[in-house]
């Protein structure tokens, strides 16, 4: 009897949620095109306490560290291993085959959460008007270099500031993995909303009010993310693309026409790279 055709995608140890979600959502997805079974391994650590089944209800085979294939491949493109019956995949990046399986973002948006999130999110929700702006900040301890360099807090107090002053009423939503950075930025602007965090770094507790944030942020009209940070991808894709994500370097839309007819209260920076969402 043939064994059927499989895929085992593998997380990195380290990769923090928004990679591992990348990387295993779009092997699902590939999964899903070639017919092949799925089944996925997610490390938990001192450096990423929950199970991918804490956060979301995901009804696919987990499978032990001790049963990882011997022989995997860290290649992110999948299309010249057809010849291979079973394909087992270590990384932290998108996976992409040959163009027909979905985007993983398309999975995220059809995943439940887990616990409380929803209804906390709502309830960040409801303190905000339907249009206002995310505010993505990574400055804290474990920020990448880049982020670091390109996102510092004096260039997100600038853009808020000029934000404001073409709209006096924007109403901001503040994400921050920095305790000293969200103090300076509600002392600028006192008025914004933010989610009080309790859990430690990558903690249960910690990653859903990630998950929190990026959910809020969905729903905002515009995002003034961190360079160099995957965590706002989430949130521009559990938004469907319909928003922009602005960094100090790129403004990241899902269609060129955007630009063409921008959002009323936004006045796009001269200078920044545009790119076409994918």
């Amino acid at each position: 009897m043939t064994r059927p055709l499989a895929l085992t995608a593998i997380n990195h140890p380290y990769a923090g949620l928004g990679n591992r979600m990348r990387f295993t959502l779009s092997a699902l997805e590939i999964a899903r095109t070639t017919g092949r079974d799925f089944s996925f391994y997610w490390p938990t650590n001192d450096n990423f306490q929950p199970a991918l089944t804490d956060l979301w209800h995901f009804p696919h085979r987990e499978i032990p560290k001790d049963t990882i294939p011997p022989k995997f491949t860290e290649k992110d493109d999948l299309t010249k291993l057809d010849e291979v019956p079973n394909w087992a995949i270590r990384s932290d990046a998108r996976l992409t085959y040959n163009g027909r399986e979905r985007h993983w973002g398309a999975a995220l948006r059809e995943l439940q959460p887990h616990g409380d999130v929803k209804a906390r999110t709502d309830a960040v929700l409801h303190e905000l008007p339907k249009s206002f702006v995310a505010v993505q900040v990574r400055l804290g301890p474990r920020a990448p270099q880049k982020c670091l360099k390109h996102s510092p807090i004096e260039w997100y107090i600038s853009r808020m500031r000029q934000i404001r002053e073409s709209h006096p009423n924007t109403h901001f939503f503040i994400s921050s993995d920095s305790t000293d950075a969200l103090e300076q930025l509600l002392a600028e602007f006192p008025d914004s909303a933010h989610l009080p965090k309790r859990g430690g770094h990558n903690t249960l507790e910690g990653v859903r009010e990630a998950m929190i944030d990026s959910y809020v942020m969905s729903r905002s009209a515009h995002i003034l993310a961190a360079h160099w940070s995957s965590f706002p991808a989430m949130a521009w894709l559990l938004g469907n693309k319909r928003l922009a994500i602005e960094t100090s370097l790129d403004l990241r839309l899902r269609e060129s026409r955007v630009l063409r007819n921008p959002p009323s209260w936004l006045r796009v920076p001269a200078g920044l790279t545009v790119l076409k969402g994918k």
